[in-house]
């Protein structure tokens, strides 16, 4: 699909500095599926999308309002392109109650639209710049594992993830009184994650069981260099990394009088943080139905959420320009009254 971008100034800093730009943006897809059985499948999809720059980018000037922050634009920015490459593979073995479901992903994005910031001691302020960027991609895989122990009654399950990731960005320079401009130049932010879960069932007549467990290790770094002086040109110490564990078990138990309890506790332990953020934390939760129908079609239901008000939530951010950790306080403990009617 043809697009052209056409900008008239008649008010600011580009006025008369009128921009058209012609690109054609398309987005080709694939899709390829082989079928062994109803159960067993293999597939391969392929979708890629193109988006012109916005045509704010294109701007020699941006804004110039600020003094200590001027903003320019890129008339020859190039258009983006982002390629995604997905394989899935699905296999469910009936008589042995086996399964097993991969998924294989990469995607990568072209001429990206960063920024190029200069610093200038002498007024204090710094310069921004549009730029193309390339180098942005990543890599993902997921397997999932199932299968009977023994007795149909009796099951485990495996699920493992992998993830590998590189985001580029430009690191700041500086402009020195002479002119010259030190430091900048491209820093590759890269960021690996592996998990394992693990979990047991054991299901009959009178409840349901399960325990499970799981690790969860990420790892972020970048090349950024210092700057000219005592450390000369070495590499900062930039890599960081993160533990998450889990311990966990539910059940399900059905009572007389129509009745069913349910309850889970997981406890989850956070390390390799930032200071304050490494910490365990215990979840309880649990919940009572009771039915009032033969088919039980109609059912009054008491949840109550987070018993040991300890529930929140902590994450790692990682771009490739920063590392944040984060802690959210969530709705804490709470109870829910529900009325299900099924039609």
């Amino acid at each position: 699909q043809p697009q052209i971008s056409e900008t008239h100034n008649i008010l600011g800093q580009n006025v008369g500095n009128d921009k058209k730009q012609t690109v054609f943006n398309w987005s080709p897809t694939m899709r390829l599926q082989y079928k062994f059985t109803k159960q067993h499948t293999i597939q391969l999809r392929y979708n890629g999308r193109s988006s012109a720059p916005d045509v704010q980018n294109l701007q020699e000037i941006i804004s110039v309002t600020d003094p200590l922050n001027l903003q320019y634009g890129n008339p020859n920015l190039k258009p983006t392109f982002t390629n995604n490459v997905q394989l899935n593979y699905n296999n469910f073995m009936r008589e042995s109650g086996k399964s097993i479901m991969l998924n294989l992903s990469y995607n990568n994005t072209i001429n990206t639209v960063g920024n190029e910031t200069t610093y200038n001691p002498a007024t204090g302020g710094q310069e921004t710049r549009k730029i193309n960027l390339n180098g942005n991609w990543g890599a993902n895989g997921f397997l999932t594992l199932s299968s009977p122990l023994g007795s149909k009654k009796l099951s485990i399950t495996s699920t493992s993830m992998a993830n590998y990731s590189e985001n580029v960005s430009m690191a700041s320079a500086t402009k020195l009184p002479t002119g010259q401009t030190v430091g900048g130049g491209k820093i590759t932010t890269s960021t690996t994650t592996l998990s394992e879960r693990l979990q047991i069932n054991y299901r009959c007549d009178v409840f349901d069981f399960s325990i499970n467990g799981s690790v969860r290790y990420l790892k972020s770094g970048n090349d950024q260099k210092s700057t000219a002086g005592a450390m000369g040109n070495a590499t900062l110490n930039n890599n960081r990394e993160t533990f998450d564990y889990e311990i966990g078990a539910n059940t399900t138990i059905n009572l007389p009088w129509k009745m069913t309890f349910a309850t889970d506790f997981n406890w989850r332990i956070y390390t390799g943080y930032s200071d304050g953020y490494d910490r365990d934390l215990a979840i309880w939760n649990a919940q009572i139905t009771k039915n009032f129908t033969q088919d039980n079609r109609m059912a009054v239901r008491v949840k109550v959420f987070d018993i040991l008000q300890q529930q929140k939530s902590i994450m790692r951010y990682v771009s490739s320009s920063s590392v944040i950790d984060s802690e959210s306080n969530t709705l804490g403990s709470y109870a829910i009254v529900q009325f299900v009617y099924k039609i």
